[in-house]
């Protein structure tokens, strides 16, 4: 009897699986606003705020490869890079689909992965820009 009990109350897969997208999602994009950058040790929201702003942030070059490397990059260019390495690690690495994108400000355009052609789970973020009212609006979907 309990056995049955407990497979008629257990919840679906698939609501599992929606939840934990949605979760994905939404954490994903707060641990990402949250990371700490060696540049000058600002957040990744940080680096975006200056990025759609003043781009006053000098950062450390670009490693990628041996005959790449520049001396400093902009605000802009270094959170793109810290947030694909954080994706290689995370989604990436989980074989999720992602799309990261920006909107509300044309300084800082920002667009990571591939738009979802099915079903997906969204998150987004505001970010307040500093010295006026305008917003930076920063979304993930995670296909599935």
């Amino acid at each position: 009897l309990f056995v049955v009990r407990f497979v008629i109350t257990s919840p679906s897969t698939s609501a599992i699986s929606v939840y934990r997208d949605s979760q994905l999602a939404s954490n994903m994009l707060s641990a990402l606003s949250k990371t700490t950058t060696d540049c000058h040790g600002a957040t990744v929201e940080t680096l975006l705020q200056d990025c759609a702003s003043a781009k006053s942030l000098e950062c450390p070059g670009n490693r990628e490869s041996r005959s790449t490397i520049s001396k400093s990059s902009t605000s802009c260019d270094y959170a793109e890079k810290v947030i694909r390495d954080i994706f290689s690690v995370s989604l990436d690495l989980w074989q999720r689909t992602y799309h990261l994108s920006t909107e509300g400000n044309s300084r800082a355009t920002l667009e990571i992965g591939q738009p979802c052609t099915g079903e997906l789970e969204s998150a987004t973020r505001p970010i307040r820009l500093v010295g006026g009212g305008s917003t930076l609006i920063l979304t993930l979907d995670v296909c599935r």
